[in-house]
């Protein structure tokens, strides 16, 4: 059983909670305030907290130091708002359909303020078949992709991936573009084509754009932080405010809806985290849903790094941990098997076969990995 949190993390959890407190008793206690900002910084929270603590009478260093932090947050979403609504207008004239995912459009929805959120970069949500016309709007503004399909072989390279990341040498500007929103081998029927389908209109920066309504929106990030293992708090932050704000939810329909998507353990699991953080009482009925020994289980192996301040662990572990994630066996298997057999851009680089042999490769790639194993890389 994990160990009590301690005033400085109590204070941490109260400050992450979707509602001004009038008052924190805790600050009557003797705080270790250098764990507190460590703490901070390092759960990518530090905007949130200065926001809900400034009036709370911290410590004038202390104080200073989120006030800082958050000032300088500002200033770069500031940057990455302007930067979306340039590409919202480029996109709008190649007539390519698109949808902020993360970000600034996140921040404003569920914070109410760009001020509040820490972000690095844009995450935007394509169809797959817009790629092409996408990377020519951003080839156009300057941007330059990560990555090159190898020639003759781009069919695979789009299978093994399901992102594509661009950067502005002007700015510095960093944009990734989803067509999926997991990797291939992460079983998940959350596909980029029906979230834009359901998405409502959403006003940002006098533009129109794109938000999905709150139970898509929860299972997105539910998939989003359970690839991460949700080793920082800012994304139990997240569920915690979209639940606040919706308090109305249809509870059956998006524990159907999770079903459907095959996120029902995802779902339960981020449930049961946002219930970590005071005030965030679920309902009877969410409550029961997340009733279970696995989800139990996997939220105590997470609350345990919290404090610590445990990185995101190897690629191995991630592995098990997502096995974890899934309550059919039929979805742990499906992961394996891909896993194991879906080329990787690794596998193309590996060996490069013709065209048309390409078809060899899910039968090579277990070979690399064996050799790999043996040398002592990770898989």
């Amino acid at each position: 059983m994990s160990p009590a949190p301690s005033p400085a993390e109590e204070l941490l959890l109260l400050g992450l909670a979707p509602y001004l407190n009038t008052e924190y008793r805790i600050l009557n206690t003797e705080l270790d305030w250098p764990h507190f900002l460590a703490l901070a910084e390092f759960h990518r929270v530090q905007p949130l907290l200065y926001n809900r603590l400034k009036d709370a009478g911290l410590p004038d260093d202390v104080r200073a130091t989120l006030e800082l932090a958050a000032k300088a947050n500002l200033l770069g979403n500031l940057m990455l708002s302007a930067e979306l609504v340039k590409l919202a207008d480029a996109f709008a004239g190649a007539v390519i359909p698109f949808m902020p995912f993360k970000g600034p459009a996140l921040a404003r929805e569920i914070y109410g303020s760009l001020a509040w959120r820490e972000c690095y970069d844009l995450d935007l949500l394509i169809r797959r078949r817009d790629l092409t016309a996408a990377t020519a709007v951003f080839e156009e503004l300057g941007y330059l992709a990560a990555e090159r399909p190898p020639p003759g072989r781009e069919a695979l390279w789009l299978a093994s991936r399901y992102e594509l990341s661009f950067s502005n040498p002007r700015n510095g500007g960093v944009v990734e573009l989803h067509w999926a929103v997991a990797p291939p081998f992460f079983p998940c029927n959350l596909a980029v084509d029906e979230l834009l389908e359901q998405a409502v209109p959403m006003k940002f920066e006098n533009r129109q754009l794109r938000r999905l309504p709150a139970p898509l929106l929860l299972l997105l990030l539910c998939v989003h932080d359970t690839r991460h293992r949700w080793f920082q708090l800012c994304w139990v932050a997240d569920i915690a405010a979209v639940l606040y704000h919706n308090q109305a939810l249809d509870w059956s329909g998006l524990i159907q809806l999770a079903e459907h998507h095959r996120c029902r353990r995802l779902l339960a699991l981020a449930l049961s985290l946002a219930g970590e953080i005071p005030g965030g009482k679920l309902p009877p009925q969410a409550r029961e849903f997340t009733d279970s020994e696995p989800v139990h289980k996997l939220a105590a192996d997470i609350r345990e790094g919290w404090f610590e301040m445990r990185p995101e662990p190897a690629p191995r572990a991630l592995y098990r941990f997502y096995a974890r994630c899934r309550e059919r066996p039929g979805d742990r298997l499906t992961m394996y098997r891909r896993l194991l057999f879906q080329p990787t851009i690794a596998d193309l680089e590996w060996v490069r076969l013709p065209a048309g042999l390409a078809w060899l490769y899910p039968l090579l790639r277990p070979l690399r990995l064996l050799a790999r194993t043996l040398r002592g890389g990770s898989v």
